[in-house]
Protein backbone atom coordinates (compact mmCIF):
# COMPACT_ATOMS: atom_id res chain seq x y z
CA UNK A 1 0.00 0.00 0.00
CA UNK A 2 1.64 3.61 -0.68
CA UNK A 3 2.43 5.43 2.11
CA UNK A 4 0.42 8.73 1.18
CA UNK A 5 2.00 11.92 2.38
CA UNK A 6 0.49 15.63 1.84
CA UNK A 7 1.10 19.31 2.93
CA UNK A 8 -1.98 20.15 4.75
CA UNK A 9 -2.43 17.09 5.11
CA UNK A 10 0.05 14.36 4.53
CA UNK A 11 0.69 10.75 5.67
CA UNK A 12 3.49 8.90 7.34
CA UNK A 13 3.51 6.84 10.06
CA UNK A 14 5.48 6.44 13.51
CA UNK A 15 8.87 5.32 13.27
CA UNK A 16 9.43 1.93 15.37
CA UNK A 17 12.78 2.14 17.76
CA UNK A 18 15.86 1.24 16.22
CA UNK A 19 16.52 -2.56 16.35
CA UNK A 20 19.85 -4.61 16.31
CA UNK A 21 21.72 -5.84 13.66
CA UNK A 22 19.53 -6.01 10.68
CA UNK A 23 21.00 -8.08 7.36
CA UNK A 24 18.99 -8.03 3.95
CA UNK A 25 18.87 -11.15 2.15
CA UNK A 26 17.23 -10.39 -1.12
CA UNK A 27 14.04 -11.00 0.33
CA UNK A 28 13.65 -7.74 2.45
CA UNK A 29 15.35 -6.66 5.94
CA UNK A 30 15.35 -9.43 9.05
CA UNK A 31 16.75 -9.20 12.16
CA UNK A 32 20.19 -10.85 12.74
CA UNK A 33 20.60 -12.56 16.20
CA UNK A 34 24.33 -12.23 16.58
CA UNK A 35 25.17 -12.53 20.70
CA UNK A 36 24.38 -10.79 23.83
CA UNK A 37 27.62 -8.44 24.08
CA UNK A 38 25.81 -6.16 26.88
CA UNK A 39 27.05 -2.77 26.93
CA UNK A 40 28.13 -2.44 23.65
CA UNK A 41 27.19 -0.55 20.74
CA UNK A 42 27.50 -1.58 17.01
CA UNK A 43 28.69 1.82 15.50
CA UNK A 44 30.36 1.25 12.40
CA UNK A 45 29.73 -1.14 9.17
CA UNK A 46 32.21 -1.91 5.90
CA UNK A 47 30.97 -4.54 3.01
CA UNK A 48 33.05 -6.00 0.31
CA UNK A 49 30.30 -8.72 -1.03
CA UNK A 50 27.45 -10.65 0.42
CA UNK A 51 29.74 -12.60 2.03
CA UNK A 52 32.37 -10.04 3.54
CA UNK A 53 30.53 -7.82 5.78
CA UNK A 54 32.51 -6.05 9.17
CA UNK A 55 30.66 -4.46 12.21
CA UNK A 56 32.59 -2.88 14.75
CA UNK A 57 31.60 -1.26 17.85
CA UNK A 58 32.83 0.04 21.68
CA UNK A 59 31.26 0.23 24.65
CA UNK A 60 27.94 2.35 25.14
CA UNK A 61 29.78 3.62 28.46
CA UNK A 62 32.86 4.55 29.74
CA UNK A 63 35.96 2.99 28.38
CA UNK A 64 36.96 -0.61 26.86
CA UNK A 65 37.92 -2.80 23.76
CA UNK A 66 36.96 -2.81 20.54
CA UNK A 67 34.23 -5.56 19.55
CA UNK A 68 34.47 -6.42 15.95
CA UNK A 69 32.19 -8.43 14.21
CA UNK A 70 32.13 -10.68 10.55
CA UNK A 71 29.40 -12.51 8.80
CA UNK A 72 30.32 -14.62 6.27
CA UNK A 73 27.31 -15.46 4.16
CA UNK A 74 26.03 -17.47 6.83
CA UNK A 75 26.46 -16.03 10.53
CA UNK A 76 28.29 -13.34 12.28
CA UNK A 77 31.13 -13.82 14.50
CA UNK A 78 33.15 -12.49 16.83
CA UNK A 79 37.00 -11.69 15.48
CA UNK A 80 40.14 -10.50 16.56
CA UNK A 81 40.14 -7.10 16.85
CA UNK A 82 43.58 -4.17 17.01
CA UNK A 83 43.85 -3.18 20.32
CA UNK A 84 42.22 -0.09 20.15
CA UNK A 85 40.79 1.71 23.76
CA UNK A 86 38.01 3.69 22.94
CA UNK A 87 35.74 5.89 25.14
CA UNK A 88 32.04 6.48 24.98
CA UNK A 89 32.61 10.50 25.20
CA UNK A 90 34.60 10.19 21.75
CA UNK A 91 31.70 8.51 19.85
CA UNK A 92 31.32 11.73 17.49
CA UNK A 93 34.96 10.68 15.89
CA UNK A 94 34.38 7.08 16.18
CA UNK A 95 36.81 5.14 13.91
CA UNK A 96 36.44 4.50 10.39
CA UNK A 97 36.19 1.12 9.05
CA UNK A 98 36.45 0.20 5.31
CA UNK A 99 37.02 -3.37 3.75
CA UNK A 100 37.69 -4.21 -0.26
CA UNK A 101 37.53 -8.20 1.23
CA UNK A 102 38.39 -10.52 4.01
CA UNK A 103 41.63 -10.19 3.72
CA UNK A 104 42.33 -6.29 3.33
CA UNK A 105 40.09 -4.49 6.37
CA UNK A 106 40.92 -0.91 7.64
CA UNK A 107 39.99 1.21 10.70
CA UNK A 108 41.59 4.53 11.51
CA UNK A 109 41.17 6.09 14.72
CA UNK A 110 41.72 9.94 15.02
CA UNK A 111 42.77 10.09 19.24
CA UNK A 112 45.74 11.71 20.17
CA UNK A 113 47.32 10.68 16.96
CA UNK A 114 45.98 9.63 13.60
CA UNK A 115 46.74 5.68 13.61
CA UNK A 116 46.01 3.06 10.51
CA UNK A 117 45.68 -0.74 11.09
CA UNK A 118 45.30 -3.13 8.25
CA UNK A 119 43.86 -6.72 8.95
CA UNK A 120 45.81 -8.83 5.77
CA UNK A 121 43.60 -12.26 6.50
CA UNK A 122 46.16 -13.65 9.45
CA UNK A 123 46.75 -10.88 11.52
CA UNK A 124 46.44 -6.70 12.47
CA UNK A 125 49.54 -4.37 11.76
CA UNK A 126 49.48 -0.97 12.44
CA UNK A 127 50.83 0.55 9.29
CA UNK A 128 52.56 3.87 9.89
CA UNK A 129 50.81 7.10 8.72
CA UNK A 130 52.60 10.82 7.93
CA UNK A 131 52.39 13.21 11.11
CA UNK A 132 49.32 14.62 9.77
CA UNK A 133 48.13 18.21 11.73
CA UNK A 134 44.57 17.78 13.03
CA UNK A 135 42.73 19.07 16.14
CA UNK A 136 41.09 17.35 18.69
CA UNK A 137 37.24 16.68 17.88
CA UNK A 138 38.12 16.04 13.78
CA UNK A 139 37.43 12.77 12.91
CA UNK A 140 38.88 10.58 10.76
CA UNK A 141 36.87 8.46 7.48
CA UNK A 142 38.18 6.59 4.83
CA UNK A 143 37.18 4.72 1.63
CA UNK A 144 38.63 2.29 -0.04
CA UNK A 145 38.38 0.85 -4.12
CA UNK A 146 41.16 -2.14 -3.78
CA UNK A 147 44.05 -3.03 -1.17
CA UNK A 148 46.11 -0.01 -3.12
CA UNK A 149 43.91 2.63 -3.43
CA UNK A 150 42.98 3.59 -0.14
CA UNK A 151 42.03 7.11 0.94
CA UNK A 152 41.63 8.51 4.44
CA UNK A 153 40.88 12.16 5.19
CA UNK A 154 40.92 14.26 8.62
CA UNK A 155 40.58 18.22 8.89
CA UNK A 156 41.90 19.80 5.84
CA UNK A 157 44.20 16.76 4.76
CA UNK A 158 44.40 13.41 3.06
CA UNK A 159 46.30 10.82 2.65
CA UNK A 160 46.42 8.16 0.39
CA UNK A 161 47.81 4.45 0.09
CA UNK A 162 48.41 2.92 -2.73
CA UNK A 163 49.82 0.03 -1.59
CA UNK A 164 53.49 0.72 -0.75
CA UNK A 165 53.38 4.20 1.08
CA UNK A 166 51.26 7.15 1.66
CA UNK A 167 50.94 10.59 0.09
CA UNK A 168 49.74 13.10 2.23
CA UNK A 169 47.69 16.00 0.10
CA UNK A 170 46.24 19.61 1.64
CA UNK A 171 42.37 19.59 1.25
CA UNK A 172 40.53 22.99 0.30
CA UNK A 173 38.12 22.91 2.83
CA UNK A 174 37.56 20.96 6.02
CA UNK A 175 36.80 17.06 5.57
CA UNK A 176 34.44 14.73 7.42
CA UNK A 177 33.64 12.07 5.26
CA UNK A 178 34.86 10.65 1.90
CA UNK A 179 33.23 8.22 -0.42
CA UNK A 180 35.02 6.94 -3.50
CA UNK A 181 33.03 5.30 -6.80
CA UNK A 182 36.49 5.41 -9.18
CA UNK A 183 39.94 6.29 -9.08
CA UNK A 184 39.24 9.29 -10.70
CA UNK A 185 35.45 10.12 -8.35
CA UNK A 186 36.79 10.35 -4.85
CA UNK A 187 34.37 12.72 -3.17
CA UNK A 188 35.30 14.15 0.65
CA UNK A 189 32.40 16.88 2.37
CA UNK A 190 32.65 18.96 5.34
CA UNK A 191 32.67 22.78 5.82
CA UNK A 192 34.48 25.53 4.43
CA UNK A 193 34.92 26.98 7.74
CA UNK A 194 37.19 24.94 10.85
CA UNK A 195 35.69 22.95 13.07
CA UNK A 196 36.19 23.35 16.47
CA UNK A 197 36.58 21.56 19.86
CA UNK A 198 33.78 22.83 21.27
CA UNK A 199 31.26 23.47 18.02
CA UNK A 200 32.16 24.54 14.39
CA UNK A 201 32.96 27.87 13.22
CA UNK A 202 31.22 30.02 10.61
CA UNK A 203 31.10 27.76 7.83
CA UNK A 204 28.93 26.68 4.38
CA UNK A 205 28.64 23.94 3.10
CA UNK A 206 31.99 22.20 1.32
CA UNK A 207 32.31 19.08 -1.20
CA UNK A 208 35.59 17.85 -2.78
CA UNK A 209 36.61 16.05 -5.62
CA UNK A 210 39.60 14.43 -6.66
CA UNK A 211 39.60 13.72 -10.56
CA UNK A 212 42.97 11.30 -10.41
CA UNK A 213 45.24 14.77 -10.37
CA UNK A 214 44.44 17.12 -7.63
CA UNK A 215 41.77 18.04 -5.16
CA UNK A 216 39.13 20.49 -6.40
CA UNK A 217 36.53 22.54 -4.17
CA UNK A 218 33.02 22.12 -6.37
CA UNK A 219 30.71 24.79 -5.54
CA UNK A 220 27.56 23.56 -3.56
CA UNK A 221 24.19 25.13 -2.47
CA UNK A 222 24.74 28.23 0.30
CA UNK A 223 22.30 29.20 2.68
CA UNK A 224 22.66 32.88 3.96
CA UNK A 225 18.99 33.45 4.93
CA UNK A 226 19.30 35.72 7.95
CA UNK A 227 18.28 35.00 11.23
CA UNK A 228 14.75 36.49 12.11
CA UNK A 229 15.38 35.22 16.12
CA UNK A 230 14.85 38.44 18.28
CA UNK A 231 17.92 39.66 20.61
CA UNK A 232 18.08 41.08 23.92
CA UNK A 233 17.60 44.64 22.00
CA UNK A 234 14.23 43.81 20.75
CA UNK A 235 15.79 43.50 17.26
CA UNK A 236 16.26 40.55 14.63
CA UNK A 237 19.38 38.63 15.14
CA UNK A 238 20.16 38.85 11.58
CA UNK A 239 23.23 35.75 12.29
CA UNK A 240 23.52 32.90 8.83
CA UNK A 241 23.15 29.46 9.56
CA UNK A 242 26.18 27.57 9.75
CA UNK A 243 25.74 24.72 7.21
CA UNK A 244 27.96 21.33 7.69
CA UNK A 245 28.64 18.31 5.71
CA UNK A 246 28.86 14.94 7.54
CA UNK A 247 28.82 12.25 5.10
CA UNK A 248 28.76 11.76 1.41
CA UNK A 249 28.10 8.14 -0.38
CA UNK A 250 29.57 8.34 -4.24
CA UNK A 251 27.43 5.72 -6.34
CA UNK A 252 28.91 7.00 -9.43
CA UNK A 253 29.76 10.03 -11.79
CA UNK A 254 26.28 11.48 -11.89
CA UNK A 255 25.07 10.02 -8.39
CA UNK A 256 26.10 11.29 -5.28
CA UNK A 257 24.88 12.25 -1.73
CA UNK A 258 25.79 14.14 1.31
CA UNK A 259 23.92 14.98 4.53
CA UNK A 260 24.44 17.26 6.82
CA UNK A 261 23.25 20.00 9.47
CA UNK A 262 22.08 23.63 9.20
CA UNK A 263 22.58 25.25 12.65
CA UNK A 264 21.22 28.42 13.94
CA UNK A 265 21.97 30.42 16.79
CA UNK A 266 18.29 29.99 18.87
CA UNK A 267 17.47 32.33 22.17
CA UNK A 268 16.07 29.96 24.06
CA UNK A 269 17.79 26.80 23.52
CA UNK A 270 20.95 28.20 22.63
CA UNK A 271 21.17 26.87 19.02
CA UNK A 272 18.67 24.76 16.83
CA UNK A 273 19.83 21.76 14.42
CA UNK A 274 18.38 21.19 10.96
CA UNK A 275 19.35 18.24 8.49
CA UNK A 276 19.81 18.69 4.93
CA UNK A 277 20.22 16.49 1.90
CA UNK A 278 22.48 17.19 -1.56
CA UNK A 279 22.80 15.54 -4.49
CA UNK A 280 25.17 15.67 -6.94
CA UNK A 281 23.88 14.72 -10.58
CA UNK A 282 26.94 15.04 -12.70
CA UNK A 283 26.97 18.69 -13.55
CA UNK A 284 25.89 20.15 -10.15
CA UNK A 285 24.41 20.00 -6.84
CA UNK A 286 21.21 20.76 -5.58
CA UNK A 287 19.15 20.41 -2.40
CA UNK A 288 17.11 17.12 -2.37
CA UNK A 289 13.44 18.69 -2.79
CA UNK A 290 11.46 17.77 0.56
CA UNK A 291 14.52 17.17 2.71
CA UNK A 292 16.00 20.50 3.18
CA UNK A 293 15.08 21.33 6.17
CA UNK A 294 14.90 18.19 8.19
CA UNK A 295 15.58 18.36 11.85
CA UNK A 296 18.11 16.40 13.63
CA UNK A 297 15.12 14.12 14.87
CA UNK A 298 14.09 14.08 11.04
CA UNK A 299 11.20 16.72 11.64
CA UNK A 300 10.66 19.23 8.38
CA UNK A 301 11.00 22.76 9.59
CA UNK A 302 8.28 23.83 7.48
CA UNK A 303 6.06 21.57 9.60
CA UNK A 304 4.08 23.76 11.99
CA UNK A 305 1.51 21.00 13.45
CA UNK A 306 0.52 17.28 13.22
CA UNK A 307 -3.36 15.62 12.71
CA UNK A 308 -3.18 12.18 13.01
CA UNK A 309 -5.61 9.40 13.57
CA UNK A 310 -6.27 7.27 16.65
CA UNK A 311 -4.84 4.26 14.73
CA UNK A 312 -1.59 6.26 13.54
CA UNK A 313 -0.64 7.45 17.15
CA UNK A 314 -0.85 3.72 18.56
CA UNK A 315 1.59 2.59 16.23
CA UNK A 316 4.25 3.74 18.64
CA UNK A 317 4.67 0.84 21.54
CA UNK A 318 4.96 3.09 24.02
CA UNK A 319 3.07 7.08 23.38
CA UNK A 320 6.28 8.54 25.68
CA UNK A 321 8.55 7.34 22.57
CA UNK A 322 7.33 10.37 20.47
CA UNK A 323 9.31 12.94 22.73
CA UNK A 324 12.80 13.45 21.00
CA UNK A 325 12.45 10.40 18.53
CA UNK A 326 9.58 11.03 16.42
CA UNK A 327 9.90 12.59 12.84
CA UNK A 328 7.72 15.58 13.94
CA UNK A 329 8.97 17.28 16.72
CA UNK A 330 5.38 19.83 16.86
CA UNK A 331 1.85 19.99 18.45
CA UNK A 332 -0.14 16.63 17.56
CA UNK A 333 -3.52 16.45 17.46
CA UNK A 334 -4.83 13.11 17.76
CA UNK A 335 -8.82 12.05 16.37
CA UNK A 336 -10.59 9.54 18.48
CA UNK A 337 -13.42 8.73 20.30
CA UNK A 338 -11.85 7.84 23.40
CA UNK A 339 -8.71 10.18 24.72
CA UNK A 340 -5.65 7.82 26.48
CA UNK A 341 -6.80 7.68 30.40
CA UNK A 342 -2.49 8.79 31.10
CA UNK A 343 -1.36 11.92 28.68
CA UNK A 344 1.90 10.90 27.65
CA UNK A 345 4.74 12.79 27.84
CA UNK A 346 5.37 16.29 26.29
CA UNK A 347 7.56 19.37 26.19
CA UNK A 348 7.93 22.62 24.50
CA UNK A 349 8.25 21.54 21.27
CA UNK A 350 5.87 18.13 20.76
CA UNK A 351 2.38 18.20 23.08
CA UNK A 352 -0.60 16.18 22.26
CA UNK A 353 -4.18 17.74 22.25
CA UNK A 354 -6.90 15.15 21.73
CA UNK A 355 -9.74 16.03 19.86
CA UNK A 356 -12.80 14.13 19.74
CA UNK A 357 -15.37 16.68 18.34
CA UNK A 358 -14.36 15.92 14.53
CA UNK A 359 -11.93 16.83 11.95
CA UNK A 360 -12.56 20.05 11.32
CA UNK A 361 -12.38 21.14 15.23
CA UNK A 362 -8.80 19.70 14.44
CA UNK A 363 -7.20 21.04 11.30
CA UNK A 364 -8.65 24.40 12.67
CA UNK A 365 -6.72 23.98 16.30
CA UNK A 366 -4.05 22.66 14.23
CA UNK A 367 -3.52 25.51 12.20
CA UNK A 368 -3.59 27.64 14.95
CA UNK A 369 -0.67 25.83 16.64
CA UNK A 370 1.31 25.85 13.35
CA UNK A 371 1.61 29.73 13.58
CA UNK A 372 1.29 30.06 9.33
CA UNK A 373 3.43 26.71 9.21
CA UNK A 374 2.61 23.49 7.31
CA UNK A 375 -0.07 20.80 9.13
CA UNK A 376 0.88 17.27 8.31
CA UNK A 377 -2.00 15.12 8.10
CA UNK A 378 -1.28 11.27 8.81
CA UNK A 379 -3.30 8.10 8.27
CA UNK A 380 -5.61 6.62 6.06
CA UNK A 381 -9.30 7.61 7.50
CA UNK A 382 -8.37 10.96 8.85
CA UNK A 383 -7.21 11.80 5.08
CA UNK A 384 -9.90 10.56 3.33
CA UNK A 385 -11.80 12.82 6.21
CA UNK A 386 -10.01 16.09 5.50
CA UNK A 387 -10.28 15.36 1.46
CA UNK A 388 -13.91 15.36 1.65
CA UNK A 389 -14.10 18.01 3.72
CA UNK A 390 -12.47 20.32 1.31
CA UNK A 391 -9.44 20.94 3.70
CA UNK A 392 -6.58 19.40 1.49
CA UNK A 393 -3.85 21.89 -0.34
CA UNK A 394 -2.05 19.20 -1.22
CA UNK A 395 -1.47 15.79 -1.54
CA UNK A 396 2.15 13.89 -1.68
CA UNK A 397 2.14 10.37 -2.06
CA UNK A 398 5.32 8.26 -1.33
CA UNK A 399 5.36 4.62 -2.93
CA UNK A 400 8.18 2.06 -1.63
CA UNK A 401 8.77 -0.94 -4.15
CA UNK A 402 6.85 -3.33 -0.88
CA UNK A 403 4.20 -5.19 -1.06
CA UNK A 404 2.50 -5.29 2.43
CA UNK A 405 -0.90 -7.43 1.26
CA UNK A 406 -2.93 -5.81 3.76
CA UNK A 407 -3.97 -2.38 5.61
CA UNK A 408 -6.37 0.05 4.90
CA UNK A 409 -6.64 1.78 1.05
CA UNK A 410 -5.91 5.09 1.02
CA UNK A 411 -8.46 6.09 -1.52
CA UNK A 412 -11.05 3.45 -0.52
CA UNK A 413 -14.17 5.94 0.39
CA UNK A 414 -17.08 7.78 -1.13
CA UNK A 415 -16.95 10.96 -1.97
CA UNK A 416 -13.56 11.22 -3.29
CA UNK A 417 -14.26 10.41 -7.08
CA UNK A 418 -15.00 14.15 -7.61
CA UNK A 419 -11.73 15.52 -6.43
CA UNK A 420 -9.15 16.64 -8.95
CA UNK A 421 -5.21 16.48 -8.42
CA UNK A 422 -3.39 18.19 -10.54
CA UNK A 423 0.51 16.49 -11.02
CA UNK A 424 3.26 19.15 -9.69
CA UNK A 425 6.28 16.92 -9.33
CA UNK A 426 7.83 13.55 -9.49
CA UNK A 427 10.51 12.87 -7.26
CA UNK A 428 13.30 9.90 -6.71
CA UNK A 429 14.90 9.33 -3.87
CA UNK A 430 16.56 6.28 -3.43
CA UNK A 431 14.10 3.23 -4.06
CA UNK A 432 11.21 5.78 -2.75
CA UNK A 433 9.01 8.05 -5.13
CA UNK A 434 7.21 10.61 -4.45
CA UNK A 435 4.58 11.98 -6.12
CA UNK A 436 2.52 15.52 -5.57
CA UNK A 437 -0.57 16.68 -6.24
CA UNK A 438 -2.18 20.47 -5.81
CA UNK A 439 -5.86 19.91 -4.50
CA UNK A 440 -8.23 21.53 -7.53
CA UNK A 441 -11.45 22.95 -6.06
Amino acid sequence: MPAPTATSPSASAAIPKPSPVRTARGRGWQLEHIGGWRGTRLKAVAASGPRDVWALGSPHEGIGQMLLLHFDGRRWREHPAPEVTWGSKDDGRFPSLVATGPRDVWIFAATAALAAHHWDGERWSQIPLPDVDYNPGERASATALAPDDVWVVVGDHAAHWDGRAWTVMHLPAWAVSVSAAAPDQVWAVGGTGQPLAQGVSDSQAATMRWDGRSWQLIPAPEDRTPSKEINSQGQPDGSIPTIRLTRVVAHGPGNVWAIGTRSMFDYEDGSRSTTITMHWDGTAWSWVPGSAYVSASGSDDQTGAVVMGRRSFDMADDPDWYVGNYEFQVPIFVLTHQPPRVTPKQDKHLTFTFVTDGVESAIAAANVAAQNKIVQVLGADVIQQVLRAGLVDELHVAVMPVLLGAGLRLFDSPGLENITLDKTGVYEIGAMTEIRFRISR
